[in-house]
């Protein structure tokens, strides 16, 4: 394939993703997505078969990105390094996304990770009165 043709293949996969992400697979419609990539019918069924090729290739793509991800975080000798990486990437993407979203994740992963830590995890907490005290997650 050409360089022009993967640039056009990454460009419906990236506008299909965005579309799928906030319409769901089963509402989007090929001419929505022709529509928003700016291909015409051609171009993308030359790349793809049908709506589930390409509903499997974002699939693909975007686990292959997640996987590059877990990669990236735990490349570093340091596991405690490590789940920083981890969750301040997590938190980069989805505060990008979803403030509010990003929060509850940040805590529920962080509720999970401290089970298999050799130390107990804490935080700074401001009580009502203004004392701040260290506290357990």
């Amino acid at each position: 394939m050409t360089r022009k043709g993967e640039q056009t293949r990454e460009h419906i996969l990236t506008q299909a993703g965005m579309l799928m992400k906030s319409k769901g697979f089963a509402a989007t419609t090929i001419n929505e997505l022709l529509k928003i990539s700016g291909k015409t019918k051609g171009n993308l069924y030359f790349h793809f078969a049908d709506k589930q090729a390409v509903g499997l290739a974002v699939l693909k793509r975007e686990q292959q990105l997640f996987n590059d991800f877990l990669e990236w975080s735990f490349a570093c000798p340091d596991p405690v390094e490590g789940l920083k990486n981890h969750f301040k990437g997590v938190l980069d993407k989805n505060c990008r996304e979803d403030f509010v979203g990003a929060f509850c994740l940040a805590i529920w992963l962080l509720k999970r990770v401290t089970a298999y830590l050799p130390f107990p995890l804490l935080w700074m907490r401001s009580s009502m009165s203004g004392k701040r005290a260290w506290r357990e997650l």
